[in-house]
């Protein structure tokens, strides 16, 4: 899949995602700074220690858990209903037998097309190393890592294919 067609809206799902991680610490946080220890006997300095790291490492768990939980709901949500991403609007879902189910797995590495109006053939001529676009957004996300945005070779090998397109990039 085209780059400049499709690496927005991974990049939008990946703000989103970075929302939704922050708001769940924050609300983390909220429920941390509300808590409180209330003993009837004095506490020896060495089990309080234990219990609050006990409850840190406990509450740590905890908020990871509820992130990856919104992930899941999102993942079951999109794969149980057969969400396809629009990036893949190009399927003729008619010739789908009805049985069909679409795998999660469904992706392709995201690579930087020459179109040739003369035959309509796309050739691919950079491929941008584990950036992945599929049939489920989420998944294919999930799978990328993102390693080109680290690597200014990469970042210029993009923008010198798109100098026309893209705007300027600010290192």
């Amino acid at each position: 899949m085209e780059y400049t067609a499709n690496a927005s809206s991974q990049f939008q799902l990946l703000a989103i995602l970075c929302q939704q991680s922050q708001q769940t610490i924050d609300d983390a946080l909220q429920i941390l700074f509300q808590t409180k220890l209330v003993s009837s006997q004095v506490i020896f300095s060495q089990s309080f220690q234990i219990q609050v790291n006990l409850f840190f490492e406990t509450w740590k768990l905890t908020t990871i858990n509820t992130f990856l939980m919104t992930i899941q709901l999102i993942r079951a949500n999109n794969q149980g209903n057969q969400l396809i991403s629009y990036m893949n609007s190009h399927i003729d879902l008619y010739s789908i037998p009805t049985n069909f189910k679409i795998k999660a797995s469904c992706h392709s590495p995201m690579g930087i097309y020459d179109y040739n109006m003369n035959s309509s053939t796309s050739i691919r001529i950079y491929t941008i190393p584990n950036f992945f676009v599929g049939c489920f957004q989420l998944e294919s996300l999930l799978l990328s890592t993102l390693e080109c945005s680290y690597h200014i070779s990469c970042m210029l090998k993009i923008y010198s294919y798109h100098i026309t397109t893209l705007q300027p990039f600010n290192f």
